[in-house]
């Protein structure tokens, strides 16, 4: 199954106006990194599975980094990566380490992975007014055209510092009363540091989506209904149950690459897709 990288395409587009031959001319705009943070403040939502498998089908046609932040370390374990040394979370988000270099390269082309390890269970503490994740990210910058980030559920400082360094947050909604406050939960966090953002970026753009469907549940069918007129900007592709996924960290890797045919895959592909056009259109919007 093709990707297509409408974003990537969008991007390019904007940065060759103003130039025939591609070179910035007055007024474009480079192609710059993206940062994609699969989050949501409630846990087994299906975060991990949106990180790993976004990431996997983005490094079809860009460079990626997947950053496991979630101290449990799923994401790590279902791209086959060993689990960092004790110390690589703390010692990145203080700089002394190098994230470029931290990042190691799994089987599947164009796709690296910062794993994960125990001392990111600090990062509320650590993360502070001198130590900022946008910061780290920014020294990657010219490395990567794709940072997608695995978070731990939360609403705290490292919650806050992801909104503040992302361009999109994709937040897996199960359906049902608890996710959608969840959303509503994150959305409030979202508009409370959205004036810490640079004048220049573009609005952070929200991406839910319903994760873990299964549409012979009522409940589901009924949630569902409701949330897409009450939340336009939930995403129109669902992601379905799938005994696939339960399968992931068994063969520690993602399906869309292990069972690239199967429904759910091709619904992650579909979900990228939407993702990515929904982004191009926050940027192009912000000229």
């Amino acid at each position: 199954m093709k990707v297509f990288s409408h974003l990537s395409a969008a991007r390019r587009s904007l940065q060759c106006q103003g130039s025939v031959d591609g070179t910035a001319g007055d007024g474009a705009v480079g192609l710059e990194m993206l940062v994609v943070a699969s989050c949501s403040g409630k846990g087994g939502v299906g975060k991990t599975t949106a990180a790993v498998n976004i990431a996997a089908l983005a490094a079809r046609s860009l460079r990626v980094m997947l950053w496991d932040l979630d101290p449990q370390g799923a994401a790590t374990h279902c791209v086959a990566a060993v689990p960092a040394a004790r110390g690589l979370a703390k010692d990145l988000v203080r700089g002394r380490r190098s994230l470029a270099e931290s990042a190691v390269l799994t089987q599947w082309n164009g796709l690296a992975v910062v794993a994960a390890d125990r001392t990111a269970r600090s990062l509320d503490r650590l993360l502070d007014d001198e130590h900022h994740l946008r910061e780290r990210l920014t020294s990657v910058r010219d490395v990567y055209d794709l940072v997608v980030l695995d978070c731990p559920p939360g609403a705290g400082r490292l919650a806050e510092q992801i909104i503040e360094a992302s361009d999109g947050l994709l937040v897996p909604l199960v359906p049902g009363p608890l996710s959608v406050r969840a959303l509503d939960q994150l959305t409030d966090l979202a508009a409370r540091v959205a004036d810490r953002r640079p004048s220049d970026r573009a609005p952070l753009t929200m991406l839910p989506f319903f994760s873990m469907v299964d549409r012979r549940k009522r409940l589901h069918r009924e949630t569902i209904e409701a949330i897409q007129i009450a939340r336009p900007e939930t995403l129109s592709v669902q992601i379905p149950m799938s005994a696939e996924i339960e399968r992931m960290p068994v063969y520690r890797a993602p399906t869309v690459s292990r069972t690239p045919d199967a429904p759910v895959a091709l619904a992650f592909g579909e979900l990228w897709r939407e993702a990515q056009l929904r982004m191009a259109w926050a940027t192009t919007a912000r000229r």
